[in-house]
């Protein structure tokens, strides 16, 4: 992955993505192509979120991002899972 894509961002977000990017993928639902996609995600999540925000606390930062994580993995396992089942149903 490009470590220019955190360039301008506080080191904390970098370790804290670059972390829940390993979690998911070790994940039979995300592969190795996905870590783009979650990274760039994860980012806008960020943006969207604590961008404007002066002097945020960094535990509410990298707690609401690992609970995007989490939210990122339930949307794949649904997803899967109606994929499968609607696969099943023909």
């Amino acid at each position: 992955m490009n470590k220019e894509v955190f360039n301008g961002f506080p080191q904390y977000i970098r370790i804290t993505i670059c972390a829940q990017i390993k979690k998911l993928l070790s994940t039979p639902y995300f592969g190795y192509d996905d870590r783009e996609d979650i990274a760039q995600d994860m980012l806008c999540h960020y943006l969207y979120k604590f961008y404007e925000i002066p002097d945020v606390d960094e535990a509410l930062v990298v707690h609401d991002l690992r609970q995007y994580a989490l939210h990122l993995l339930d949307k794949r396992k649904r997803t899967r899972a109606h994929l499968t089942s609607s696969l099943d149903s023909d």
